[in-house]
């Protein structure tokens, strides 16, 4: 459901069913259903029968609990293989340098066991896909709301986040991005994910920060023959409205007690909606995210390509956080559709924990499938190649429960890209996927404090490998 065609793009060739609602109905009129027959330790099934009534909160309990004990078991297959792997291969250089391929490896069979028992989930009528599908619709033409969405540079980097004392973030709005972004600077842009409230401030203090804080651009890190400082560097920040307010969610929570009423009109509906009011709000947040794409892409296409980034100019990075990937993953794909002769303009795409449909890059069917020519270079005097970079965690929590919940079918940023895009060398781009699970598990938000909370963020369970990665980057 996510790109601009959302309504057709659940997962092709299935015919779209009524399984949950089908099983409410039966349990209420006290039929028999063969998803009785499928149990799970500890899951409940969210119809107490003594006094017939709807518990939203025990539906999304038993949704989530019945995901996580699946992907509990797969993970854990995948971590007892590799682990085993890495001991008997202890202290051999090349062996260890290869474990991350042995485990995308693994993890492509286990992809292929959670896809099943998922699916098997949904279908018996587990998981309520089709009633968050038909609750969005009911709730989505009052969720409307302008994103607004504002490019910003942060004018002082170093001061305000290493100073001593430490300044506080002064920004200026990007107006004018073909005269207003410089050329000859190295060029950082950061686009957040969902529950932002499109000031800078706010994306500067729970985005950027914890982002800075772990990969230190702007502080001497070894083996990294590169630093950043103002003049050198400039600090790009992407805002837009991806709040989820109390409003919303009851807005949210109305529109799935309308849907169950159609069926149970007579059965009360108690309980928090939990997480279910989020999967119905996130086609809103989705399309958000569409116009905020938009609004990149009219900054992306006065960036320089081609001839001009061969003779020097342009030195741009974007890294993207859960939904933000769907407003960069949105502004590639357009300008490259629109435009597909045009060299590319990104040298890195750093994209974490990415809430698009795993399929998003597939060169037929997916429906960002031009996306990835922002990094493709084609340089005649020096080849340079540009990097997408692909972090996933089967583990991802959000992304597991209730991304798929809200849109039916599994996130980039938990299964990773689905085929592996298949580039021939060559061409200018170069493909790396990134399995963070054994760093970063089920975190999925960053956290910007330097105090101990921040040992549960998402950066900071990445540090490792996003030291590495940086480092990798830009010793050219």
């Amino acid at each position: 459901m996510d790109g601009p065609r959302a309504r057709c793009s659940r997962r092709p060739g299935r015919p779209r069913h009524a399984a949950p609602l089908l099983l409410l109905a039966l349990l209420l009129s006290g039929e028999a259903h063969p998803a009785l027959a499928f149990s799970l330790d500890k899951v409940s099934l969210p119809i107490k029968i003594d006094q017939p009534l709807i518990d939203l909160e025990s539906l999304a309990t038993t949704a989530q609990q019945g995901i996580n004990a699946v992907v509990g078991v797969v993970t854990t297959g995948i971590d007892n293989l590799i682990s085993n792997v890495g001991f008997v291969f202890e202290g051999v250089g090349e062996c260890l340098a290869s474990l991350d391929k042995v485990r995308l490896k693994v993890q492509e069979q286990a992809v292929k066991d959670l896809q099943g028992t998922i699916g098997a989930m949904e279908t018996a009528g587990m998981l309520p896909v089709d009633l968050i599908y038909a609750a969005s619709e009911v709730a989505a033409p009052q969720l409307v709301k302008d994103p607004k969405p504002q490019l910003w540079r942060l004018l002082n980097p170093y001061e305000c986040t290493w100073g001593v004392p430490k300044q506080p973030a002064h920004f200026q709005a990007i107006t004018d991005p073909a005269t207003q972004i410089p050329h000859n600077l190295v060029s950082h842009f950061f686009v957040h994910g969902a529950m932002y409230n499109g000031k800078p401030g706010y994306a500067y203090n729970n985005y950027y920060l914890a982002f800075e804080y772990r990969a230190k651009y702007f502080k001497s890190v070894p083996n990294r023959f590169w630093t950043c400082d103002n003049s050198t560097c400039a600090i790009y920040i992407l805002t837009y409205d991806s709040d989820i307010t109390d409003a919303d969610e009851g807005i949210a929570r109305q529109a799935i007690v309308t849907v169950l009423g159609s069926i149970a009109a007579t059965v009360p509906v108690t309980g928090p909606a939990g997480f279910l009011a989020a999967a119905v709000i996130w086609r809103e947040l989705k399309r958000r995210a569409r116009i905020a794409g938009a609004y990149l892409r009219n900054v992306v296409a006065t960036l320089p390509h081609g001839d001009a980034i061969e003779w020097g100019q342009g030195n741009f990075y974007i890294y993207s956080h859960s939904l933000g990937n769907q407003v960069v993953a949105h502004a590639f794909h357009t300008q490259y559709t629109a435009s597909p002769n045009d060299g590319g303009r990104f040298r890195g795409w750093y994209a974490f924990a990415a809430a698009i449909p795993a399929s998003s890059f597939a060169p037929i069917g997916g429906i960002y499938s031009k996306a990835l020519l922002a990094l493709n270079h084609h340089m005649r005097s020096w080849p340079y190649q540009g990097t997408v970079r692909i972090y996933s965690s089967l583990k991802d929590e959000a992304l597991s429960v209730l991304y798929y919940v809200a849109n039916g079918h599994f996130a980039m940023g938990q299964v990773g890209p689905r085929p592996p895009p298949d580039f021939v060398e060559g061409t200018g781009l170069v493909f790396n996927h990134r399995d963070t699970m054994s760093l970063t598990g089920t975190a999925h938000s960053p956290f910007a404090s330097k105090m101990s909370i921040a040992k549960t963020g998402y950066f900071q369970k990445l540090v490792p490998m996003l030291l590495e990665d940086t480092v990798q980057a830009y010793n050219w």
